[in-house]
């Protein structure tokens, strides 16, 4: 037999370079992070465990070295004390990287909440592993002599009954949930004596202290590794779903942030257990050799190193410490730019080293290398703009979102999905936890959350922000800048909420001096303050927000403009009623998209019809909405038997309650019946409208009285005419007669007598039509008022 050192061993040195390297890895990480922020609980628990994880593969060689000769040749039960001790500080190390793993998921990327309703649950965390090692005690105490060691189980008896009276106690005044939860050192202890107490009582049974030895250390070593095992598999899968929650509850920016290190972290204790199972099931069926140790060990330690770079790239990268100080010195950045300037190089002295093989002539050699190198600098410099972009928010970046944001945001019709663009666009820019938009609400003049994006569970958004009103003199705008903390005096609900939303910056939304709303931003990731590009950045998004709401006011009006228009000219006839031996035309054309013009025909037997124009005093919607109330009021009064005096006079007295003083409407009704060719009619007012005979004889209908709605009684005369062969009634409202053309002349009655002469052969529509048009050419089409023509021609 040729004894030699076992650091000679292939898989000795391949496990002690592998192990010191992830040790490296851990230690350079964590101190990397911790040196940029001391005072960070996260950077100070991530410390903990890259030191937790340095040691831990440290003492692995130290390990494997002294138990590597003498695989085989002995027992467990044989090891020697430094042997026990390293297996005790492997174990140890190895718990403590467990919880420590679980502890940072729970803070990572912000306390969860958890942790704030349960003070007790970091005592569970730490303590509870601590119950692997009870055997330890227990088989300790074997090697006393039998009268110590009944008198010592007497004695742990005692006090496990005194614990549990204790226990029993507090349960009573408590209930048995907050009783056991808020005391873990109680009844991990009690765990750990009955644990003790019960196996030292059962192996006492055992006559032989040789064989209670032997019946010890075998369960011991049993229960010690399963409960390894257990708590390994357990803390793992603790840590996974923490860090899933709290991508689940996080905000936009922060969930980007903690993707990393959940990945990172599944892929790695996942790998960690697969290969531990895989290993364990190829030993078992005796298949150990078709996966070399050598290789397990070292797959086993990449899967490791994943914890550290996904947490320390989560924290660099996203500006959780201090990005563009610190992302330049991190590995990644250095290797991506790093092969960057080897392709560059590689390329540059490749073709250079070809033409130097292949040209004969120095001078031409060196220009054409020159060249060669002259091409690919535009082209390395761009793939590095691409590099550092991906790794630095550059100023330049600030400029095009606010270009992105105008461009999201000018198209948007609906409110509430416009401000969630704004509010997740600046989350997104300027990594931020939250953001929170408030409008003022006209009905209550108060500011109310309208959106909110980056609240989680944390603060219970919803029924923090449900209730939430700020007043609409609040001292939290009594600022004039353009973005700045909140003040420190403030009435104690608003100080209250402005804590529960954690606001770093108050950035009001103007339309002129008045706030129309405020944006309430959350912390960035960095805990930085905001510098002054941000600070231009944030002022310039409040402007383009603010025109925006008011742009989307006015499609919006433009909207509700359009959809009362349609209502309003299904008020008016589609079809206008005919009767025997007469033929009626007309039409409407308001001066904006809703008008105060309204005009009617309807029947009122087989022989008689009314007619009926009017014009409402104003233009736009309050016009509208008066004109739909007259039209219901005359066709609610119009039948056979009322005449039109009769319905002139109702419908003032109607109109006079439901109209102001500033508002009035004049009014033409008329019944014509076709069978006795008759018209009466009553003008309230209105222009009088022009019946053309055959003959050219013209006659004004005057004949009523005063305009409706001015006056609660009012007495309004009637007329009536004889209607002739070839006659055309001219019926129209005074934005016919007052359109104006470019020199400010108006169109007048003269031309429209003068026209209704002219074309007193033409039917009724082609008579429309033709006043219509000679209006419309007159005034360019430029109506100052609203436009209605009715007409009737008599066969």
């Amino acid at each position: 037999m040729q004894l030699s050192s076992p650091l000679r061993s292939l898989q000795i040195e391949v496990s002690t370079i592998t192990s010191l390297a992830v040790a490296v890895a851990f230690c350079l990480i964590g101190t990397m992070v911790y040196r940029r922020k001391p005072e960070d609980e996260r950077a100070l628990i991530f410390y903990c465990l890259s030191l937790a994880a340095t040691m831990l593969f440290v003492v692995r060689p130290l390990v494997y070295v002294d138990e590597f000769p003498s695989r085989g040749a002995r027992s467990l039960a044989q090891m020697t004390g430094h042997q026990v001790v390293l297996y005790f500080v492997l174990t140890v190390l190895g718990y403590l990287v467990q919880v420590l793993m679980v502890h940072l998921a729970l803070v990572f990327p912000e306390r969860r909440r958890i942790l704030e309703n349960n003070p007790q649950l970091l005592h569970w965390l730490y303590l509870t592993p601590l119950l692997t090692f009870v055997g330890f005690p227990s088989f300790a105490m074997l090697s006393l002599p039998m009268r110590v060691l009944r008198l010592a189980l007497f004695g742990l008896w005692l006090l496990v009954l005194m614990m549990m009276v204790y226990l029993a106690r507090c349960w009573t005044r408590e209930g048995w949930k907050p009783a056991l939860r808020t005391r873990p050192v109680t009844v991990l202890g009690l765990m750990a004596l009955l644990v003790i107490s019960g196996i030292d009582s059962v192996l006492m049974l055992v006559p032989s202290e040789a064989t209670r030895q032997t019946i010890g250390w075998v369960f011991g070593g049993i229960t010690f590794g399963f409960t390894y095992l257990v708590f390994f598999i357990t803390y793992s899968i603790i840590a996974c779903v923490a860090l899933y929650r709290s991508y689940r509850e996080s905000g936009i920016e922060e969930r980007k942030q903690v993707r990393w290190p959940l990945w990172g972290t599944i892929v790695s204790l996942s790998g960690v257990l697969l290969l531990i199972g895989l290993a364990g099931l190829l030993d078992w069926f005796g298949f150990a050799r078709f996966l070399p140790i050598v290789a397990a060990e070292v797959v086993e330690k990449a899967f490791y190193v994943f914890i550290p770079l996904s947490f320390a790239f989560a924290i660099l990268k996203y500006r959780l410490m201090e990005i563009d100080v610190v992302i330049r010195k991190t590995v990644t950045y250095s290797i991506v730019s790093g092969c960057v300037a080897a392709v560059y190089f590689a390329l540059a002295g490749g073709l250079g080293g070809l033409l130097i093989i292949r040209a004969d002539v120095t001078w031409i050699t060196v220009g054409a290398t020159l060249a060669t190198v002259a091409v690919f600098v535009p082209v390395r410099k761009r793939i590095q703009n691409i590099v550092d972009k991906r790794f630095f928010r550059r100023k330049e970046d600030l400029p095009h979102a606010l270009r992105t944001l105008h461009a999201k945001t000018s198209e948007i019709t609906d409110l509430p999905v416009l401000l969630n663009v704004v509010a997740e666009h600046l989350v997104q820019v300027l990594q931020v936890r939250n953001a929170v938009i408030f409008r003022k609400s006209l009905r209550e003049q108060a500011f109310m959350p309208a959106v909110e994006v980056g609240l989680h569970d944390r603060i219970e958004p919803t029924t923090l922000l449900r209730g939430l009103r700020l007043a609409g003199n609040t001292p939290l705008l009594a600022s004039a800048g353009v973005a700045f903390r909140p003040p420190s005096h403030l009435p104690d609900a608003e100080q209250l909420a402005v804590k529960q939303l954690g606001t770093a910056p108050i950035v009001p939304m103007r339309r002129g001096e008045e706030p129309i709303g405020f944006i309430s931003l959350g912390r960035k990731l960095s805990d930085q303050e905001f510098e002054p590009d941000e600070i231009e950045f944030l002022a310039a998004a409040a402007d383009t927000t603010a025109s925006a709401i008011y742009n989307l006011a006015l499609r919006k009006q433009a909207q509700e403009y359009q959809e009362a228009r349609e209502i309003q000219e299904k008020l008016l006839p589609k079809q206008i009623p005919q009767a025997p031996g007469l033929e009626i035309s007309g039409s409407w054309r308001p001066a904006r998209i809703v008008g105060g013009d309204y005009f009617d025909v309807f029947k009122l037997s087989e022989s008689k019809l009314g007619l009926c124009i009017g014009d409402v005093s104003g233009k736009a919607m309050p016009a509208a909405l008066l004109m739909c109330n007259l039209q219901a009021v005359v066709k609610a009064l119009a039948t056979e038997s009322t005449s039109p005096s009769e319905l002139v006079a109702k419908a003032n007295r109607v109109m006079w309650v439901n109209t102001t003083e500033d508002k009035f409407i004049t009014l033409f009704y008329a019944v014509v019946d076709a069978e006795a060719r008759t018209l009466q009619f009553t003008n309230a007012g209105h222009n009088a409208p022009v019946l053309t005979h055959q003959d050219g004889t013209q006659v004004r209908l005057e004949e009523g009285g005063l305009i409706v709605g001015a006056f609660q009684e009012a007495a309004y005369a009637q007329g009536q005419i004889d209607l002739r062969s070839g006659d055309r009634l001219v019926m129209f409202t005074d934005g016919v007669t007052e359109a104006v053309n470019g020199e400010e002349e108006e169109f007048g009655e003269k031309r429209l007598v003068a026209a209704s002469l002219r074309g007193r052969q033409l039917s009724a529509e082609a008579l429309h039509r033709f006043l219509l048009d000679l209006v419309t050419e007159f005034c360019g089409g430029e109506f100052e008022d609203d436009a209605t023509i009715l007409v009737v021609a008599v066969s």
